[in-house]
């Protein structure tokens, strides 16, 4: 099981590996019972309350997105779980998160249509922190890359596409 993604939480490193996550405290390293971890690093993303969010790619049944709070991480993804199934196995390792205000978004890339869903291009999950909403819309452009750049007291994110263009939120 190798190192797929690095993250913070608690002023803790969080160490991911595709079926396991580590954290290291400075003098101990732990691993978190029951996690899974991610299978790509563009998929971890903090909230402004501290947790961290990350996309989970292998088995259809544990595949989705998870919240880590410091102690315990726990599957939050199955009102979209349809969305998720949709998924071809290739695209779990290009999954890419970003925040706009009190929303986290994944990148999902194009979905097929299922017995519950119609196929869809260039999908994003959008939750809502504040009301543990879902939703999944198709965007315009395909998604490889996120940044955000401070300027003054203001952060603003950048999404790199696969045309090379570069889009701010």
């Amino acid at each position: 099981d190798v190192i797929t993604g690095l993250g913070e939480n608690s002023d803790r490193l969080l160490i991911f590996k595709l079926m396991s996550l580590w954290f290291y405290t400075g003098s101990q390293l732990k691993q978190v019972k029951g996690a899974p971890g991610t299978s790509y690093n563009r998929s971890i993303i903090n909230d402004r309350f501290g947790n961290t969010y990350y996309f989970h790619g292998s088995d259809p049944k544990i595949t989705g997105i998870y919240k880590y709070n410091g102690v315990s991480s726990v599957k939050i993804s199955r009102a979209i779980d349809p969305f998720i199934l949709g998924m071809a196995v290739g695209n779990y390792d290009n999954v890419v998160a970003w925040a706009e205000g009190n929303e986290l978004r994944w990148f999902l890339g194009d979905l097929s249509a299922t017995n519950l869903i119609e196929a869809m291009t260039n999908a994003v999950a959008t939750y809502n922190v504040d009301t543990d909403a879902w939703s999944v819309d198709p965007i315009a452009d395909v998604i490889t890359a996120v940044t955000t750049w401070r300027t003054g007291n203001e952060e603003d994110t950048y999404l790199g596409t696969d045309d090379d263009e570069v889009l701010q939120t």
